[in-house]
């Protein structure tokens, strides 16, 4: 056989491996999402590799016995014909250049190239993929088996040990992964998407507006009261209750009680009734992706949150949950609440004590939390044990908080300043110091 020909079989065999080197890594590294994309587009070779990829520990091994293979062909061919023409003088030189091509041109290079194009080359090359895999599928089973049985002489478990959470934490790191040139943009989009994946262990009674802060009717008060209160409520929709507060026996659009003013001169209870709408009552524990759920099943985007025992906790709406998602998305006509959040400096904020804890987080990057209040000023109260005076000041987990005013029992407006580094960015064991 001449060299000339040696040479270029040689070169042959170290294309092969080169190309089973960067199946493998394209193997290990396409996106899932990415090639579901392209078969819902219509790319039927991207189908192919999804396939593929649920048996994907059987395909990435027929790639590593073709590449294995070819490796040693080149190792062995190579050496064998330097052999024959130049002799054994120089084989140890020979030796180190060949490790070095090998690694360079055959593992290193080919990967790197795969790397950044896994998806284009599995659809290239998907066809071919899948003839191997189905050509070798006997040897991988019988090395599957025999892997199998090694892992368990030696006490390994070999199963995939795979959760939901798993999947949960994959897409969570791909958000942080995810990158734009507009460094605003992109945490904005990744911020939105953490709270969707967020949902399902958010509560009602998180973001929900508590029963202190609705406004409400009793049907039991006069027409004229009652009519006063309506035309002079800012808000779209109020619950209406008889007898006592936690009875609530409807909810009254405002757009059907203008209509009925418009066609009614006298307007009676039973007119009122009429146009009650009848409440969706929730449970403060539902989570906010079931309560999503429960909205478009019954065609409602406003529910009367209630406790275990019936009790009316306060209430929910669809918009409530888009904040949670999007952020404040209010316009200025809608009526402005107390649940305020005033930077004074980079370094000191006052709050209202009714501001809720995630809505607060989100605003200045720190991360309180508390399984007992959903508010700020419970959260104080729950770390302290105890009903604050004005002008105290606590530290708790790194921030000191100072009570600016105070409503009867209710703490109404806090002073919060951060110790050492910025909001966000303290991880200090949970502390609580009073100073009088």
């Amino acid at each position: 056989m001449s060299l000339a020909f040696s040479v270029i079989l040689l070169i042959v065999i170290m294309l092969l491996g080169s190309f089973f080197s960067a199946f493998e890594t394209s193997l290990t590294g396409f996106s899932r999402a990415k090639m579901l994309k392209m078969y819902n587009d219509g790319n039927k070779r991207a189908g192919i590799m999804i396939r593929l990829q649920d048996d994907i520990e059987s395909v990435i091994s027929t790639i590593l016995i073709c590449a294995t293979t070819a490796n040693s062909m080149l190792a062995s061919y190579s050496t064998a014909v330097f052999k024959d023409n130049y002799g054994e003088k120089y084989l140890w030189l020979f030796s180190v250049v060949q490790v070095v091509v090998i690694v360079f041109f055959v593992e290193v290079f080919p990967k790197m190239i795969a790397i950044p194009r896994s998806e284009k080359i599995l659809i290239r090359f998907a066809y071919i993929i899948d003839f191997l895999y189905r050509k070798l599928r006997f040897i991988n089973r019988f090395l599957s088996e025999a892997s199998q049985l090694f892992a368990r002489i030696l006490g390994i478990n070999l199963k995939s040990q795979r959760t939901v959470d798993d999947s949960l934490d994959e897409l969570k790191g791909a958000i942080e992964l995810h990158r734009r040139s507009d460094k605003h943009t992109m945490e904005q989009e990744k911020t939105m998407l953490r709270h969707v994946l967020d949902l399902d262990s958010i509560s009602v009674d998180d973001v929900m507006v508590y029963r202190q802060h609705v406004a409400t009717i009793c049907i039991n008060d006069a027409m004229d009261s009652i009519i006063d209160q309506i035309s002079n409520c800012p808000y779209t929709r109020v619950p209406i209750w008889r007898d006592s507060d936690d009875n609530i026996i409807g909810v009254l659009h405002k757009k059907d009680f203008l209509k009925l003013i418009n066609n009614t001169n006298n307007i009676s209870y039973d007119d009122l009734l009429s146009i009650m709408r009848k409440p969706l009552f929730i449970s403060e524990n539902q989570n906010l992706l079931n309560q999503i759920q429960v909205f478009k099943i019954n065609r409602e985007n406003f529910a009367i949150v209630i406790d275990e025992y019936g009790r009316f906790m306060g209430i929910l709406s669809l918009k409530d949950i888009v904040e949670e998602i999007f952020g404040d998305v209010s316009d200025d006509n809608e009526p402005h609440d107390n649940n305020f959040i005033r930077k004074i400096s980079e370094s000191t904020v006052v709050v209202s004590g009714l501001v809720n804890l995630r809505d607060l987080n989100r605003e200045i990057g720190t991360h309180f939390k508390c399984d007992m209040s959903a508010t700020i000023a419970g959260f104080v109260i729950n770390n302290i044990r105890m009903i604050p005076h004005e002008g105290q000041s606590f530290v708790i987990e790194g921030h000191r908080f100072k009570i600016i005013k105070r409503q009867k029992n209710q703490i109404t407006v806090i002073q919060i300043d951060k110790i050492g580094s910025a909001f966000g960015l303290i991880e200090e064991k949970q502390s609580v110091l009073c100073d009088s």
